[in-house]
């Protein structure tokens, strides 16, 4: 993995990328935006790299990334599976046949606060997901609640490691046409559950993930960007409990630079870079977060029975 090649409309993202390839060894092979380039140009750069990185949707989105594909690139996307609904299913198809990595684009995956209870997993039994959105838009707040759910199982599914066994999804309306709530409870054949509840009604904007295992609890507030874990641990035939703040590592620091969308891009981009270099698992690649659509897309059905 040497050089990576630059599909978009604005040169900003080689800007933010060159200095952190650079350290691993990697360089810039171009940048092309294919919207006012011709195809030969576009080609040209894909021949030349090892990877190519489309940070952003742009119309004609899908025939680019088949074609990086089809030459036997890797591509990393900026943004989520959820925009290419219709195609995700022939892109995963493709890749397999090219053998080759495509990293979907949900960012939230690479906020450090979600990387940061990684390391603390260790068999987990139960995740429970708390979403109060706060007030949806009148034009279509169904839509809403549903790309929030694939948002929060995105996230979910990337730490449970398993398939889904069975999905017993539930929607709760008021007079029968305005969405109060949605939940679900997942079955994973490794014997994890999640339990799923996105609340619609006018309450102060919530998103929490608790994550239960043998020796404590996980809690991924996304919201305002913290992580902690407490610990259980059983001495002198008593059980003492342990707090431990996982994010942010110094609380008086200013985190927010680590959820600006365009640093959350560039830094998924390098870490598939280096997944690739080191042989290793793919973190949020498409065939996970296809599971996640497949999930939403049952729960959605709900809605409507």
């Amino acid at each position: 993995m040497k050089t990576v090649g630059i599909l978009a409309a604005d040169q900003k993202w080689s800007t933010m990328l060159s200095g952190d390839l650079e350290a691993m060894g990697c360089h810039i092979a171009g940048w092309v935006n294919p919207l006012v380039s011709d195809q030969r140009e576009t080609d040209r750069l894909i021949d030349a790299s090892d990877l190519v990185w489309i940070p952003e949707n742009l119309d004609g989105g899908f025939a680019d990334i088949s074609r990086v594909i089809r030459k036997s690139r890797h591509v990393s996307l900026g943004f989520p599976v959820s925009d290419f609904i219709d195609e995700a299913q022939c892109l995963l198809d493709l890749a397999r046949e090219a053998r080759v990595q495509i990293q979907a684009g949900y960012s939230e995956r690479h906020l450090p606060v979600y990387r940061s209870i990684r390391s603390y997993l260790d068999h987990p039994q139960h995740i429970q997901i708390i979403h109060q959105p706060g007030l949806l838009s009148s034009a279509n707040p169904e839509r809403e609640a549903v790309l929030a759910v694939f948002a929060d199982l995105d996230l979910a599914i990337g730490l449970v490691g398993s398939t889904v066994k069975k999905v017993r999804p539930h929607a709760t309306w008021y007079g029968g046409s305005l969405l109060s709530q949605i939940d679900a409870r997942i079955e994973f054949f490794n014997g994890l559950v999640i339990n799923l509840i996105i609340n619609t009604d006018e309450a102060p904007p919530t998103r929490q993930f608790f994550v239960r295992q043998h020796n404590g609890v996980i809690l991924l507030d996304l919201l305002n960007n913290t992580s902690r874990f407490t610990r259980y641990i059983r001495h002198d035939e008593r059980w003492h409990r342990e707090e431990a703040t996982l994010w942010p590592p110094d609380p008086s620091g200013d985190t927010k630079e680590d959820t600006l969308p365009e640093r959350i891009a560039a830094n998924q981009c390098l870490r598939l870079i280096h997944s690739l270099q080191q042989g290793q698992e793919v973190h949020s690649g498409l065939e996970e977060s296809f599971q996640a659509l497949r999930l939403t897309r049952q729960i959605e059905k709900a809605l409507y029975c």
